[in-house]
């Protein structure tokens, strides 16, 4: 009888250490997943013509990914236009150089930088508005005078743009509300400065040019036709991957910027597993591991990096490491993957 009693509890103790040694496996199942991701955006403004990719795909750098409507430089006013870039010139060359493609020389001149007199015994010489009309005449010896446009105002100063007359720049100018050019109509006092050039920048290749140097130009004009290839409008893979998402749709406007779609990069799949505590020693930071795949085959990986801070609740808290491998074509991600130590080897009979 005692005997059987010892027998029995012999193979209870065992039972219950084979119980222990089983929860206390270093083996941890894993998941093929992505560590990053990188944004494929549009280059510049426009409507998204054709989509050559799909979520899934596996995609190459200097692909291409979409097409898109013609980039169009236009000219932001009127004016005479100097030519900087050639057809087949790359934008970022020529604004090296140039600090722009192109330039514009407005129609006006001269500015006024302007201030209310405050010494004028009339309100209504005090109240300037934007878009009245103005006399100027020089008060060196009143030979030159002209015409202007108010187009802003601050406080008591304000901005004249000078629509007619002569000038020397740096010269002092009377400013009248009527063109006698009395005193009782006076609103002001100012300088004349002169208006400088508009600049036009882009990016890309320049596919096309619209006007001839020296040309006159009304602001919207087209200017030139600007692609982010030399081939055409091409948005291209600038990453070898995996398209994770896709964001948006043929026929969908987009600004510069805009994300198009999400790639998982290569150096982005790693394996993920989920480390609880007494075995955070065994899958520390560039530890050896080997991962077994769901057909068998088996590589070495090793830890590149280990959460500090846990998930999970406290009572079950895991830290997620990541683990880098030799990847190929034959994996896939959200595959399972068996993990386990190369340092020790644990006997399954």
């Amino acid at each position: 009888m005692k005997q059987f009693l010892f027998c029995f509890l012999l193979l209870l103790l065992l039972s219950t250490m084979n119980a222990a040694f089983a929860n206390d496996s270093p083996v941890l199942t894993g998941v093929i997943a992505a560590t990053d991701e990188e944004k494929i955006t549009a280059p510049y403004a426009g409507e998204v013509i054709s989509l050559l990719f799909r979520e899934g795909d596996a995609v190459t750098a200097g692909m291409e990914a979409a097409t898109m409507t013609p980039n169009i430089m236009r000219a932001p006013c009127s004016g005479t236009v100097t030519l900087f870039a050639n057809q087949g010139d790359d934008a970022a060359d020529v604004q090296l150089l140039y600090g722009a493609l192109a330039c514009i020389q407005p129609d006006a001149s001269y500015r006024v930088a302007a201030a209310i007199l405050t010494n004028n015994w009339l309100p209504q010489n005090q109240l300037v508005q934007p878009g009245e009309t103005v006399y100027l005449r020089c008060t060196t010896d009143g030979v030159r005078s002209g015409q202007g446009v108010v187009t802003s105002v601050s406080g008591s100063s304000y901005s004249v743009l000078v629509t007619e007359g002569d000038f020397l720049l740096g010269e002092a100018v009377d400013i009248f509300r009527r063109v006698d050019g009395m005193d009782d109509n006076c609103i002001g006092t100012g300088t004349i400065a002169r208006i400088d050039p508009v600049f036009c920048t882009g990016d890309g290749m320049v596919i096309s040019e619209f006007v001839g140097n020296g040309d006159y130009v009304e602001a919207g004009d087209e200017l030139y036709e600007l692609a982010p290839t030399r081939d055409g409008h091409f948005v291209m893979h600038e990453t070898s991957g995996v398209v994770a998402e896709v964001c948006v749709e043929e026929g969908d406007r987009v600004e510069a910027g805009d994300t198009i779609a999400l790639v998982w990069p290569d150096e982005a799949m790693h394996v993920i597993i989920h480390v609880p505590e007494h075995l955070l020693d065994d899958y520390a930071w560039n530890a050896a591991v080997t991962l077994t795949f769901s057909d068998g085959r088996q590589t070495e990986g090793r830890i590149s990096w280990v959460s500090m801070v846990p998930d999970g609740s406290e009572a079950t808290c895991t830290w997620e490491a990541h683990i880098a491998f030799a990847r190929d074509t034959t994996l896939r991600y959200g595959m399972r993957v068996e993990v386990r130590p190369v340092q020790e080897e644990y006997s399954t009979n």
